[in-house]
């Protein structure tokens, strides 16, 4: 029999890391004057789907909400740029990471002049339940609903 304070820890751990998540994606959410603070969901949609720009994907990642389903996230951001299986989805930006660190060695913070390299994109990765939980291979439907999503850099 399996005690209660057993499954305390997790669930504390994985809403602590479903916080943090948050906090992360919230801190992360540029405040420029490129894009209006006024600009509609449609405008951001629109805006991310013809160039796939950082700062529209990251307007549009408060619109995400649990209870979407598929087609509704795709609506919002359009077709993925990839899904690695049928319960996960790319959404690339063109925001790459910034690398400080050469394989030579580590640059000082305070060194002015660091050179900066261009690592993968940032990506959006949207994790869905899927409807049909039984077929075999897993099967992506337009009523899967959005489980989880994260935004980090992807690349080979």
């Amino acid at each position: 029999m399996i005690r209660q304070s057993a499954l305390q820890p997790k669930v504390n751990r994985r809403w602590f890391i479903l916080l943090m998540v948050a906090f992360i994606v919230n801190a992360c959410n540029p405040r420029s004057d490129s894009i209006s603070s006024t600009s509609s969901i449609e405008e951001l949609s629109s805006r991310y789907k013809q160039s796939q720009d950082y700062q529209s994907l990251v307007m549009l990642i408060p619109h995400l909400q649990s209870n979407m389903t598929r087609s509704n996230v795709e609506k919002l951001l359009g077709g993925p740029d990839y899904c690695p299986n049928a319960s996960q989805c790319y959404y690339f930006s063109d925001e790459p990471t910034r690398l400080n660190c050469p394989f030579d060695g580590c640059a000082s913070p305070t060194d002015s002049d660091i050179s900066f390299s261009e690592g993968p994109p940032i990506t959006l990765v949207v994790s869905y339940a899927l409807a049909n939980k039984t077929a075999v291979p897993p099967v992506e439907s337009e009523i899967d609903m959005l489980w989880s999503y994260v935004l980090m850099p992807i690349g080979e």
